[in-house]
């Protein structure tokens, strides 16, 4: 499809103006555009070298980093990490050499290019204004000079026809007459010269010199134009240059993942800290009821299922006591299976802050319920309103049941809240 602005818009030179000067705003603008993007790609990248160095294992830190799969790992994703900000840092450089520069140039040339074309363009409309400006001088001249003529013949009629006239003066005036005949004949030749060229510079205006300038114009814009379409897929291609060295990264950073053994960080963990110590034997039962120099009758500590008070050692390898020194002494369960609470629907089987927890989770929920139900409801009141003031839309009544249905629910749901309200305001 194409057109041509010269004979389709050929009196249509100031909008055209205008089009051309936003059309070279919008270049500019994406200039812009372009610009900010590649600051963007280059702060993108110096912030990812910043996370790289940040988490980069110290000189110190390089033996630790080293000992466990899942650390040495990480090092590597940071390097391929950084790999990505360099990769973005290209992206930055090929937006900046392809995109944002020859746009820059582009717009310098078009605006000169368009100004010349303009002062082309009003130089054709001066001079066909100016033809048109000289032949309604010649015209007004034309009409001056015939009516100067119509009245030296008006005056030397009345006189020819006047017997008190003397002859002289009618000859004079005859005279006149002639003069003036004469003026307006010249006049009018002028004026019909004038206007063949005013006629001619008019059409060659129009079909010749102003179609010239227009196809310029016509063509400034399409180099514009077409110019935009390349710098927008250099402005992609940019990217997708670089693409498969950001996937062979990211491709790099699943394989550091995959080299993480667990079993191997185990063993180094069981090699580090092992101690080699041999864990302690069984606590031997005291018979109380045995004298003093006796010995106890073994007893048999499988069969004992009660609870036993036995000492407790902290952890810690001190010897165990309360803060008076006295050993402290507590009962622990050393049957194979204690008894668990069975849940209950107020969560009362839990901690009180666990409880409180999921009281709210299910207030919350109830809450999004009685919103749900209270929004449909409202949708339905206006599509009953809608059936009543056209009821060739439907039956207003047809909405009555799913409302009952929708205010029980909500009835249900308000009743739980209250339930489950009241709980957490106890805790």
């Amino acid at each position: 499809m194409t057109t041509s602005w010269g004979s389709e818009l050929w009196d249509q030179f100031e909008p055209i103006k205008k089009h051309t000067d936003k059309g070279i705003e919008f270049l500019q603008k994406f200039c812009n555009f372009s610009r900010e993007r590649q600051t963007i790609e280059n702060e993108y990248a110096g912030k990812i070298k910043q996370l790289v160095k940040k988490y980069q294992p110290s000189k110190k830190d390089e033996e630790a980093y080293n000992r466990f799969t899942c650390t040495k790992a990480f090092v590597g994703l940071l390097k391929e990490l950084n790999s990505v900000a360099l990769q973005h840092e290209t992206i930055s450089e090929n937006i900046v050499t392809t995109v944002t520069k020859e746009a820059l140039m582009l717009g310098v040339e078009l605006k000169a290019e368009r100004k010349g074309i303009i002062k082309e363009g009003e130089k054709e409309e001066k001079k066909l204004q100016d033809s048109i400006d000289t032949l309604n001088r010649v015209k007004k001249h034309y009409e001056q000079a015939h009516k100067a003529f119509e009245q030296a013949k008006a005056a030397f009629n009345r006189a020819d026809n006047d017997p008190n006239q003397t002859k002289a003066a009618v000859e004079r005036l005859k005279s006149i007459m002639n003069t003036k005949n004469q003026l307006r004949e010249d006049s009018k030749n002028d004026y019909i010269l004038q206007l063949q060229k005013t006629n001619t510079a008019q059409k060659e205006h129009y079909f010749t010199n102003m179609p010239a300038v227009f196809q310029k114009m016509q063509d400034m814009d399409e180099k514009r134009t077409r110019s935009l379409g390349e710098f927008y897929k250099k402005f992609s291609i940019s990217q997708n240059d670089v693409n498969p060295i950001l996937v062979k990264c990211l491709e790099a950073m699943v394989q550091e993942a995959e080299q993480i053994k667990p079993s191997t960080d185990s063993v180094m963990v069981t090699d580090k800290y092992k101690s080699g110590y041999v864990p302690p034997g069984d606590i031997t039962f005291e018979d109380l009821d045995v004298e003093p120099g006796h010995h106890p009758k073994p007893v048999d500590t499988d069969s004992i299922s009660s609870e036993l008070e036995i000492p407790v050692t902290p952890s810690n390898g001190s010897s165990g006591g309360t803060i008076s020194g006295k050993t402290k002494k507590t009962k622990r369960k050393i049957g194979l299976f204690s008894k668990k609470d069975e849940p209950k629907e107020d969560f009362s089987h839990l901690q009180p802050t666990q409880q409180k927890k999921k009281l709210q989770e299910k207030i919350d929920e109830l809450n999004a319920k009685i919103d749900k139900e209270q929004k449909e409801r409202e949708g339905l009141l206006k599509m009953r309103d809608v059936y009543m003031k056209n009821s060739s839309l439907g039956d207003p009544t047809s909405v009555d049941g799913q409302l009952q249905q929708i205010g029980k629910r909500m009835d249900d749901y308000r009743l739980e809240l209250q339930k489950y309200q009241v709980k957490s305001w106890l805790l």
